[in-house]
């Protein structure tokens, strides 16, 4: 809901300032109930102008990943949550030229963390990463079939641990 209202309702002026807004919000809840502790959301949001192909980013934790003629390009997100943190530090914009071809790829923590495999051990960011740069050439139904049939083979036996999002948008 506070997200809505900020991007609805105020004049804010890139995805940062929402962010920073954002957590003014949920700290100002959690003060309201007595509270201040360091639970908070994680989030990547981007802002995509169609007119000029920019995309703009801010992340608190989640980062944005490209993909541009066979090499992934990593933006990386402040290191905080939108809520308390003891080293709060401000949400920074960043600015990014699409180019026809682009994989644009956003996404939770959950794939990289769950657990299977012969060991029963988490897929890893470096595995994640060898997925994507390996399926992102495949239409976007086929990534999605690619990555469930792998997730469900790492999972096996084990219980899905956390939320699992990935959202990819094919830039044309």
């Amino acid at each position: 809901t506070y997200l809505h209202e900020i991007v609805k309702k105020t004049e804010v002026k890139s995805v940062a300032a929402a962010l920073n807004l954002l957590r003014e919000k949920i700290k100002d809840t959690f003060s309201s109930f007595g509270s201040q502790n360091e639970n908070g959301l994680e989030i990547a949001l981007c802002e995509i102008n169609t007119k000029n192909n920019t995309l703009q980013y801010a992340g608190a934790y989640h980062p944005l990943w490209i993909i541009r003629e066979g090499v992934l390009i990593e933006y990386k997100a402040v290191r905080n949550p939108i809520g308390f943190h003891s080293n709060e530090k401000p949400f920074t914009r960043i600015k990014i030229q699409l180019q026809k071809g682009d994989m644009i790829y956003l996404f939770s923590d959950g794939f990289r963390d769950q657990f299977g495999g012969k060991y029963s051990s988490k897929y890893g960011r470096k595995k994640f990463r060898e997925l994507l740069l390996a399926t992102h050439h495949l239409p976007i139904s086929k990534q999605k079939q690619t990555l469930i049939q792998v997730l469900k083979k790492w999972t096996g036996k084990e219980q899905q641990i956390d939320d699992i999002t990935i959202m990819g948008i094919k830039w044309y």
